[in-house]
C-alpha cells in the first residue's frame, strides 16, 4: 500500500489533491498545518495505525517541509528498509534545503514536481528521477474559484498574503510598511485583509494588530473565498501568489527593491498599485 507523508501546508495540497483524483486505498502519517488540509479533502480522515504503516507500506509519498523533520524521518526509514520513497516538491526554492537537516542529506528514490520549470530546477540539483506531475491541487483550485466567483457579489477587498520566512523582523517591517500605505484605502472604505500563512502564529504579528485597527487578520479562512472578494493581492514570493496570479488576480510585491522574482509569474512593483 502507499502511505501518505505531510507537514507542511504547501506540500499537503500538492499531495492531498493527488491522492483525491488518483483514487486508491492509502495510509496516512499527517501532522502540523497539513492535517486541516486532509481533513478538509478527506472525510473522516484519519491517520493510520503506526503498526500497520510499518508491516502494509511499499511505497512512501511525502511531501517536504521547510524545518519539520518528519516527512524525512520516513524517507529515512524506507531506505533502510528497502520501500522505495518518493517526495513532491511545491515551490521553486530551497530545493536542497528540504532534504537535509543538521547538514546530512536524505534523499528519496524519486522526486516529483508539477511545472516545467521545477523540473529543469530539480534535474540540475538532484542525481534522481525527477518527473512532471499533473497539478491536480490548481486545477481543482482554479475551478472552485470559478465556481464560486459566479455566486460572489460581495465587496472587493485589499489583499495581503504573509510568508514565514527566518527573518521575522523583515516580515513585519514589509507589512508595517504596506499598512501605512494602506491607510489610502481605509479612506475609501476598501477592507484591507491579511492572511497569516499556514506555517506561522497569529501572535507574530501582534505589535501591528494592535497599531492598525482598520486590517482584519485571518489565518484559517478559505483562500478561494478571499480571492473572489479581492481586487488586488501583495506579497512576498508565496505560493499563494502564484495562485491568485493563476485565477486572473494582479500581483503586487511587498518589496519595491525586489531585483529576482523566484516566482514562475509577473509580479508589479507594490508602489504601482496606488495608479490603479
Amino acid at each position: 500500500m502507499i502511505c501518505l507523508v505531510s507537514h507542511d501546508a504547501g506540500g499537503a495540497e500538492l499531495l492531498s489533491s493527488w491522492a483525491k483524483n488518483n483514487r486508491g486505498v492509502f495510509l496516512y502519517n499527517i501532522k502540523g498545518p497539513a492535517v486541516r488540509i486532509f481533513k478538509k479533502k478527506f472525510k473522516n480522515f484519519k491517520n493510520s495505525n503506526q503498526k500497520i504503516i510499518k508491516k502494509k507500506t511499499n511505497i512512501f509519498i511525502t511531501g517536504t517541509s521547510k524545518k519539520s523533520p518528519h516527512e524525512l524521518s520516513f524517507i529515512k526509514y524506507a531506505k533502510k528498509r528497502k520501500i522505495k520513497s518518493i517526495s513532491i516538491i511545491d515551490h521553486w526554492v530551497n530545493y536542497k534545503e528540504r532534504f537535509s537537516r543538521n547538514n546530512k542529506e536524505t534523499l528519496p528514490d524519486e522526486i516529483w514536481v508539477t511545472d516545467k520549470i521545477a523540473l529543469n530546477l530539480a534535474k540540475k540539483i538532484f542525481n534522481i528521477r525527477v518527473i512532471l506531475k499533473k497539478n491536480y491541487y490548481l486545477m481543482d483550485f482554479v475551478k472552485s474559484f470559478n465556481d464560486l466567483q459566479k455566486k460572489n457579489k460581495t465587496k472587493k477587498i485589499i489583499l495581503y498574503l504573509t510568508t514565514n520566512t527566518n527573518n521575522k523582523k523583515r516580515d513585519l517591517t514589509k507589512l508595517n510598511h504596506f499598512f501605512k500605505k494602506a491607510k489610502y484605502y481605509k479612506d475609501k472604505k476598501i477592507p484591507v485583509v491579511v492572511k497569516i500563512h499556514p506555517s506561522e502564529n497569529i501572535s507574530k504579528y501582534n505589535s501591528l494588530i494592535k497599531k492598525f485597527k482598520f486590517v482584519k487578520f485571518v489565518k484559517n479562512y478559505d483562500l478561494i473565498k478571499l480571492l473572489v472578494k479581492c481586487k488586488y493581492v501583495i506579497g512576498y514570493n508565496s505560493m499563494a501568489m502564484y495562485l491568485a496570479s493563476k485565477v486572473k488576480k494582479k500581483i503586487f510585491h511587498a518589496d519595491n527593491n525586489l531585483k529576482k522574482n523566484i516566482l514562475p509569474i509577473k509580479i508589479n512593483k507594490f508602489d504601482k498599485i496606488f495608479k490603479y
